[in-house]
């Protein structure tokens, strides 16, 4: 057994030397209502750190330049306008509408997700043959994975003045056996963050519809109720 195990805990540890590919995707469900609205999508400003996009030794990062095709900025772009569109949260959202009556633009803060040996994974590979490889055999944590994403989105009008910026951001951090090892599995995680983000991004528009609407200048708007008068004895 001994033989046997030191052989899966190796292959399981550079299994993640082979190619892995991202592609950024934001999964939410229908918006609970429609802000009817023609709006024009700009490519997304990236300030993230270029740390973001490196990865460890025998580890994966889902946004490193050879995981991700293109850039990252138009990429997370696409998905916004993608998943925007698929769950009917504005009439229209394009980066060329006919008739746009607000601009969205935003800042990609931070967007990346990374999956590496952690020390007791290195001690594994440094000693196969000792009580490190049996450890991990059992089954204890010898990958990390961490990541995050955070985002700004802005509207403005047509001419440039500004209407509303909308912020939110999420982390995680994990540890996984070499049963369960997070290398290839990187990408789900960061879409998942993503998801999670861009569904508070929305509740925080659509909380904001009337302002939005307005700022517009749609007749479209639900009314703003007024306070009843008080009542003097």
């Amino acid at each position: 057994m001994r033989p046997l195990a030191m052989l899966a805990v190796m292959a399981a540890l550079f299994s993640g030397c082979q190619s892995l590919s991202y592609q950024p995707k934001a999964t939410v469900g229908l918006a609970p209502s429609r802000i009817p609205l023609q709006i024009e999508m700009r490519d997304l400003g990236d300030t993230s750190p270029a740390d973001d996009r490196t990865r460890a030794f025998g580890g994966t990062a889902a946004t490193a330049s050879d995981t991700l095709a293109g850039e990252l900025a138009p990429s997370v772009t696409d998905a916004i306008i993608d998943n925007f569109i698929l769950d009917e949260v504005f009439l229209d959202i394009s980066r060329r509408p006919e008739k746009p009556e607000l601009v969205m633009s935003g800042t990609i803060r931070r967007f990346y997700g990374k999956a590496y040996l952690n020390a007791l994974g290195y001690a594994v590979t440094l000693d196969p043959f000792g009580v490190a490889v049996w450890l991990a055999y059992l089954g204890l944590p010898i990958y990390s994975s961490s990541g995050g994403v955070d985002l700004e989105l802005r509207f403005e009008t047509a001419d440039g003045q500004p209407v509303a910026q909308y912020s939110a951001a999420k982390e995680f951090n994990k540890w996984s056996s070499m049963y369960r090892q997070p290398l290839y599995g990187i990408g789900t995680e960061v879409n998942r963050t993503f998801s999670e983000v861009l569904a508070d991004l929305r509740s925080q528009m659509l909380a904001d519809r009337n302002k939005l609407m307005q700022a517009a200048g749609s007749g479209d708007a639900l009314p703003v109720s007024e306070p009843e008068p008080e009542h003097t004895p």
